[in-house]
């Protein structure tokens, strides 16, 4: 006897490869100039006072051509105006993390697709 045997059908080259395309021409990136309608981006601190020795985790928000907001914290660039004072997370920390390292004050910087939005804490 025979056995009912179903026909798998893989799918070709071709058609995954259209698929991978339009989701990649979809998503939005920190790279593509044209991938968020962006207005502003604002930076927002749990507190605008870190004492040396730790963390407070930054916000960057994107303020929309429509009028809505998104967390861009994850696709921002992040910089810290003087890293002797404090540093921010980016290349492989945990995006918008500030360290205070040293008594002071300094700006810290979101960047995304040419638009910067910026905070100034004081380290105590």
């Amino acid at each position: 006897m025979l056995k009912n045997h179903r026909r798998t059908r893989r799918p070709n080259l071709l058609s995954t490869f259209a698929v991978a395309l339009a989701v990649a021409v979809c998503l939005p990136c920190a790279s593509c100039d044209s991938s968020l309608p962006l207005r502003a981006i604002s930076v927002n601190p749990a507190s605008l006072l870190v004492a040396v020795g730790s963390t407070d985790q930054m916000t960057a928000v994107g303020s929309l051509t429509d009028g809505t907001f998104t967390d861009l914290t994850y696709q921002a660039q992040w910089t810290s105006s003087n890293k002797a004072v404090a540093t921010v997370g980016d290349d492989g920390g945990i995006p918008g993390l500030v360290v205070g390292v040293a008594a002071g004050t300094v700006t810290i910087s979101a960047r995304v697709n040419g638009f910067m939005g910026s905070v100034q804490l004081a380290v105590r």
